[in-house]
């Protein structure tokens, strides 16, 4: 089998960040702080974000952070269609600095650092802006506009509303993944590592704790530590952020320090996918010819572990499954057809196993949640219902373990709803994105927030726990 250990994501060490914000755009999860003092200084500041993505997306524009007076005074921090990063803000209907990457935001299983570094007061034009990406400078764009000296950019300005997750009035262009560790020093341009460090074993880079920083008038720090506050800034400045759409479910333990398992997107797809909907953990799959298997980014190499799925809605004859597969023959065959390698579980009951039709288990009515129990040491699999053992020791020889997944799958082509599922990988999403009742159940190694008690010797899918057991 395959791991799939994020560029971004420390197994150990360092300082250890506890919580993240989810933002789901389905939602209008964002937040927004009017900022009615002026700024230590309007000419420097720094601003870094981690954040992982959970949707990519080809028609809408994803924003971290902006500002808006009009058409013609704005600041925007965004992921565009193209993948790129563009930081640009524009004063009086004239571009005073815009940046656009040549790096890709591919990466959904990633967390990504992005530090902005500002002084316009610098007599080199080159240095006025820096931004790093993960602890490293970039220094080619694919569009780059420096400020001229001394300009007072609108993202330093007081007395304006800044937006985190959206742009601008909060009406569209909504972010889809975690953010963590999100602050801004006002006054000052900060070196990157101020924010980070590179980790001396795995090179990765990883936070710092950054509470000793300066952090100005107009500075703050969220670190969503407060689940009914996730505004609260941490800092001493007490700037405070309203915040729309996000509640106690929205707080995450998937951070930088520990990266869970989450949704990877379609691996492939026998058909159209225009009709798929993800969200960080959980998804919503119409038919309209929808085929392919949607995965999961972590899955160790070996040991015990834990994962659960709520079923808010199914059809009871739809060719929609749970289970886990080769990923390269999944982009190729049907669940049920010759050449797939895995174990998949439809939602009637019945079985299928490296593409022929095996024991039925029985099915699994709406509302139930789904926990499975996999024993990768000795290839077979417990299934509980609502609980209660559903399957037990289930053996499934699959002959193929170069790549492995795990997730729901589709080979329906009708345009009805064939499956309404949510993810459970122990991260935070105990209420099933607010439709259940969480259970309050952890891990032996106390990760996770589980419907049931978790089976002694299995562990949540987290880097932590793969690191130790995988």
């Amino acid at each position: 089998m395959s791991i799939i250990i994020p560029a971004n994501s420390a197994v150990g060490g360092g300082f250890d960040v506890a919580n993240s914000a989810m933002f789901n755009s389905a939602t209008s999860d964002y937040m927004y702080n009017a900022f009615s003092n002026q700024p230590t200084n309007s000419r420097k500041g720094t601003f870094s974000f981690w954040f992982k993505m959970s949707q990519l997306s080809s028609s809408a524009d994803k924003y971290l952070f902006s500002t808006y007076d009009n058409s013609n005074n704005f600041t925007q921090l965004k992921i565009n269609t193209d993948k790129k990063l563009e930081f640009q803000t524009k004063d009086g209907g004239s571009t005073s600095l815009r940046f656009d990457t040549n790096q890709l935001f591919l990466d959904t299983a990633a967390w990504y650092n992005l530090v902005i570094a500002i002084d316009t007061t610098l007599g080199t034009a080159g240095d006025r802006v820096k931004i790093y990406l993960n602890g490293t400078r970039i220094t080619s764009f694919a569009t780059e506009t420096t400020p001229s000296q001394n300009l007072v950019p609108q993202i330093l300005y007081g007395g304006i509303t800044k937006w985190i997750g959206v742009y601008g009035n909060g009406n569209a262009s909504r972010f889809d993944g975690y953010m963590s560790e999100v602050l801004s020093c006002d006054g000052t341009q900060n070196d990157v590592t101020d924010f980070g460090e590179f980790d001396s074993d795995s090179g990765i880079w990883v936070p710092k704790d950054v509470s000793g920083l300066t952090f100005g008038t107009n500075g703050y720090y969220l670190n969503f530590s407060t689940a009914s506050a996730l505004g609260t800034d941490v800092s001493g400045q007490s700037e405070n952020w309203t915040t729309n759409g996000l509640g106690t479910q929205n707080q995450y333990t998937d951070t930088p320090s520990n990266t869970y398992t989450t949704f990877a997107g379609y691996v492939g797809v026998q058909g159209g996918a225009s009709a798929a909907q993800i969200f960080v953990e959980g998804a919503t799959r119409d038919g309209g010819g929808v085929g392919g298997p949607l995965s999961t980014t972590l899955f160790p190499s070996k040991g015990k572990w834990f994962i659960e799925y709520n079923v808010e809605q199914a059809d009871s004859q739809s060719d929609a499954g749970f289970g886990f597969w080769s990923l390269a023959t999944s982009q190729y065959y049907n669940f049920y057809g010759s050449g797939f390698k895995g174990y998949v579980i439809k939602y009637n009951g019945a079985t299928f196993l490296n593409g022929s039709s095996s024991t039925s288990v029985g099915s699994f009515g709406n509302g139930s949640i789904i926990s499975f129990a996999m024993d990768f040491d000795n290839d077979v699999i417990n299934i509980y219902k609502d609980g209660n053992l559903h399957v037990q020791n289930y053996s499934y020889p699959i002959s193929d373990y170069t790549d492995l997944g795990t997730g729901v799958i589709d080979g329906a082509n009708s345009s009805s709803v064939d499956l309404n599922y949510d993810l459970n990988s122990g991260s935070g999403n105990g209420t099933f994105n607010g439709r259940k009742t969480a259970g309050g159940n952890a891990d032996g190694n106390g990760y996770g927030n589980f419907s049931m008690a978790v089976p002694s010797g299995y562990y949540a899918i987290n880097t932590k726990n793969i690191a130790e057991f995988g």
